[in-house]
């Protein structure tokens, strides 16, 4: 199974190092997108940046993803299965309620400890677990709050 793990454009080594040293990532083919974090990944392959993460995304079997709102629903959008790990090394902790709601609705797997995530990951590897459909809903206001700030 070909994981892909993502950390967005904010550093979240303990993301990073996990996967990377984990010995249970051993039997899967992964990759991983440190950002900016300090730690290098050693055992993975792996890059900082990409011009097109997207067809990182695409060709994952399932995606490891920091909380951030932009790479979740991009996933859902493409129907991407994913768990997502709030980065907590973040000022603030807004991720948190972004998994916790988005895992509540049975559209991802959300962890609070990094440590669960082979769990997560033995339990969707075995087809014991489906996730619900994500639908995108188009944003219904642009034009009343367009019309507003163009008076």
């Amino acid at each position: 199974m070909k994981l892909f793990v993502t950390v967005g454009t904010t550093a979240f080594d303990e993301l990073v190092k996990f996967v990377d040293q984990e010995p249970f990532f051993d039997d899967f083919d992964v990759t991983i997108q440190y950002g900016p974090g300090q730690y290098i990944p050693k055992n993975r392959n792996n890059f900082a940046f990409i011009k097109n993460i997207e067809e990182e995304y695409l060709a994952a079997d399932f995606v490891i993803s920091h909380g951030g709102a932009g790479t979740i629903y991009r996933l859902l959008e493409l129907s991407v299965p994913l768990c997502a790990v709030a980065n907590l090394e973040r000022i603030d902790d807004h991720q948190l309620d972004i998994c916790h709601n988005l895992s509540n609705r049975n559209f991802i797997f959300s962890v609070k400890k990094i440590s669960d995530i082979p769990d997560r990951i033995r339990l969707f590897s075995n087809g014991n677990i489906t996730f619900e459909k994500f639908q995108k809903e188009s944003f219904f206001c642009a034009k009343e709050i367009s019309d507003y700030f163009l008076k």
